[in-house]
């Protein structure tokens, strides 16, 4: 199989005044995740049917996931409606390259808990459950209850 991290899109356009790659990053407009990366799921559509170009092996998204800032609100949840559409836009983009004949089994969403990221230490949380870093305690968020329900309904409708 084939396996794809995805988190962002990059843009880049030639510009041989700059070093080695002689090309020039150019940032996608929108709404963007606490790294400063924008936040394009629509990429997603991209990798997977472009990876279909080379191969036709399976494919697995094993990464996808986005860093917002998630918190605690005053009656002890965590409503991250952003990481909820952002994960829904990406089955979305799965489920379109799917109809149009790419091989896609599987899709794991990053992370399942809030962790310590090697470039970015805890400042930045992917997880779909909170970690209270000084108690350890998990909050599951709203995204973690949405894609339960996700992962439920397409069990029930697919599950032989």
């Amino acid at each position: 199989f084939v396996g794809t991290n995805y988190y962002l899109d990059q843009l880049a356009k030639s510009n041989l005044s700059v070093p080695v790659l002689g090309v020039e990053i150019i940032e996608p407009e929108g709404p963007q995740m606490t790294t400063g990366t924008a936040i394009r799921p629509d990429g997603l559509y991209w990798a997977i049917t472009k990876t279909r170009e080379y191969t036709s092996l399976p494919q697995y998204v094993t990464e996808v996931g986005v860093c917002l800032p998630d918190y605690v609100n005053t009656s002890g949840g965590v409503e991250d409606p952003g990481r909820v559409s952002y994960l829904s836009s990406c089955l979305m983009a799965i489920q379109k390259s799917v109809i149009e004949g790419c091989d896609v089994r599987g899709i794991y969403v990053w992370s399942l808990l809030d962790n310590l990221e090697w470039n970015q230490g805890f400042g930045h949380r992917f997880g779909l459950f909170y970690v209270d870093y000084r108690t350890q305690e998990r909050i599951p968020k709203t995204s973690a209850k949405w894609y339960s329900k996700v992962i439920e309904e397409f069990h029930s409708r697919f599950a032989t």
